[in-house]
């Protein structure tokens, strides 16, 4: 919870912080990460009193970092001549750096959120695999973990998630976590900390900023206390979550049975035994590790690949986001880079006994590898634009429609190619017909029909031929509310 300390006693409080959760190492360099607003001054400004050869950790040197992120222009670079100027006053080692994190979000497909966060830790990790620091001090304080609980609710994160930021989390230390803005603010003001007022906090079109703004000024009006409530629930619910952390370290050695820097393998039956809970939290370890961090498996992703495991089908395999892939073959499983599996596969000269299939979020979009299409997904309900060329069928482009309540009947959806016995029943059909019938009846070329993605259902059914025909179980009617519209593009 948010220590309420008044301004003689914020230092002290850190220290305590400090010596509690043993933040620091027993000596080295620690990278401060600042931006030049009030609450990285404050951070730097603590720590350069704590530390240092009249501090009482004597043995710590502070190394100052600030990343530009090429988002603001002029007020961007003034920001970084702040910084460089205030570490100067103070005599403290300085690394700048910058990066277009406009690009990095186009070109990674990111919110310009996300992409400025792993931005940034990726620079405050090179300077300090630069130095040779061991930790990593931001300045998140106790609002911050307030605003990322709500997001994390928001977006139906789970028990990790609602836990919240820990003071200590691998290589990051949070120094000033438990304490609230108001008196980080009130202590730059009692030591007469200039800093720089960042713009973009008032900027709505990111989700932490209308949550700071906009929502959690509404839910206080139900319960004033509402910021220590949460950050209580986040206490509790940081050390349940360790407790699980902890079963999974037990069951780890059962279930997986060799583990490499791309590529691990789990023991099926093993993994069946498990309670639901730690399944999940093993397949989302899993994920982790594999990427180092990069795939985020949703809610649908692990639930799917449990299904895959549970499942009495012999075979079978997924592909996940961060280009992993889950294949089961019988009582063996695989978690890797789809590149680094197929490597194996080739090498062992093992040809896959499954039919591979894509989950299939909406709004989003999948891709079958080795195929050259691609299918999109865009809800259209009043509210969202239509997607470029979807009212004139853009060439290169084909375009189904469905009704998304009635699709919502088969999620999660996937994307797969035709098999051997596939059936469908098309729009005004009371009954099924053969697949291969209806791909003859389209007239789709004999050569595309191996490669058509198909979108089906959780039970398989299909649900649309791509491009061609919409199955009558999810038609549009006169009482359609909200329209899924299916994208099929030709891409390189």
């Amino acid at each position: 919870m948010a220590h309420a300390l008044t301004d003689s006693s914020l230092l002290a409080g850190v220290q305590t912080a400090i010596d509690e959760q043993h933040l620091f190492p027993d000596g080295g360099v620690v990278v401060v990460g600042v931006s030049g607003g009030p609450d990285s001054v404050c951070l730097l400004h603590v720590l350069k009193n704590l530390c240092g050869p009249v501090g009482p950790y004597a043995g710590i040197r502070v190394h100052v970092a600030h990343l530009d992120h090429g988002l603001r222009g002029e007020a961007g670079r003034a920001d970084a001549a702040f910084v460089a100027d205030l570490a100067r006053q103070w005599g403290l080692p300085f690394t700048p750096g910058r990066e277009d994190v406009q690009a990095q979000a186009q070109k990674t497909h990111r919110s310009l959120e996300d992409a400025a966060r792993r931005a940034r830790y990726a620079f405050l990790r090179r300077i300090a695999a630069d130095v040779g620091a061991a930790r990593i001090a931001v300045a998140h304080h106790a609002d911050d973990q307030v605003e990322t609980l709500v997001m994390h609710w928001l977006r139906g994160s789970g028990l990790a998630g609602l836990a919240g930021m820990r003071a200590l989390e691998g290589d990051i230390i949070r120094p000033l976590l438990r304490i609230r803005r108001a008196e980080i603010l009130r202590y730059c003001e009692q030591h007469r900390l200039a800093s720089r007022e960042d713009a973009s906090n008032q900027d709505r079109r990111f989700l932490r900023n209308r949550i700071r703004h906009d929502l959690l000024p509404v839910l206080e009006r139900y319960n004033p206390n509402l910021r220590e409530t949460l950050l209580r629930n986040a206490v509790v619910l940081a050390e349940e979550n360790a407790y699980i952390e902890a079963q999974v370290d037990a069951c780890w050695p059962d279930v997986i049975v060799s583990e490499q820097v791309s590529c691990l393998e789990g023991d099926v039956e093993a993994y069946r035994l498990l309670p639901l809970a730690l399944r999940r939290r093993l397949l989302l370890r899993a994920g982790w590790r594999i990427s180092g961090g990069e795939a985020r498996l949703g809610y649908r992703h692990v639930e799917a690949s449990d299904a895959l495991l549970l499942g009495s089908s012999g075979s079978g395999a997924l592909h996940l986001p961060g280009g992993l892939r889950l294949r089961r073959v019988y009582k063996r499983f695989t978690l890797g880079y789809v590149s680094e599996l197929a490597r194996k596969s080739t090498a062992s000269g093992a040809l896959p006994q499954y039919q591979e299939r894509v989950l299939f979020s909406v709004p989003g979009e999948a891709r079958l590898p080795g195929t050259r299409w691609l299918v999109r997904g865009h809800v259209l309900d009043g509210q969202n634009s239509p997607p470029p060329g979807y009212e004139r069928g853009e060439p290169g482009r084909r375009w189904g429609y469905m009704d998304l309540d009635a699709v919502e009947a088969y999620q999660p959806l996937y994307v797969r190619t035709r098999r051997a016995g596939d059936r469908f029943r098309t729009l005004g059909l009371r009954s099924e017909k053969k697949l291969q019938d209806v791909m003859v009846d389209a007239k789709i070329p004999r050569p595309e029909r191996d490669a058509l993605p198909l979108v089906c259902g959780a039970d398989d059914r299909i649900l649309w031929v791509a491009g061609y025909q919409v199955a009558d179980v999810v038609k549009l009617t006169p009482t359609t509310r909200r329209v899924l519209a299916l994208e099929l593009e030709a891409v390189l």
